[in-house]
């Protein structure tokens, strides 16, 4: 592009200019597609990991607490 202008070819110079932009965009967009991607398998594998954590019932002694308990019969 530089050795257009040099010459000037102005018209040469500013077609190579809009190429470069449209890849550009298509290199931004390409990214932006893939990171939208990523983020929605991330927060898949978060909900899956979720589901899949066993919650302790609401009446289960802690580990310290139920040594505790035992200590005290």
């Amino acid at each position: 592009m530089e050795v257009a202008v040099k010459e000037r070819q102005f018209k040469v110079a500013e077609k190579l200019n809009k190429q470069l932009m449209q890849h550009d965009f298509a290199v931004k967009v390409a990214q932006a597609v893939e990171c939208r991607d990523y983020a929605k398998r991330k927060a898949a594998d978060e909900e899956r990991a979720k589901k899949r954590k066993r919650s302790k019932p609401h009446w289960a002694f802690e580990q310290k607490a139920r040594w505790e308990s035992k200590g005290n019969m």
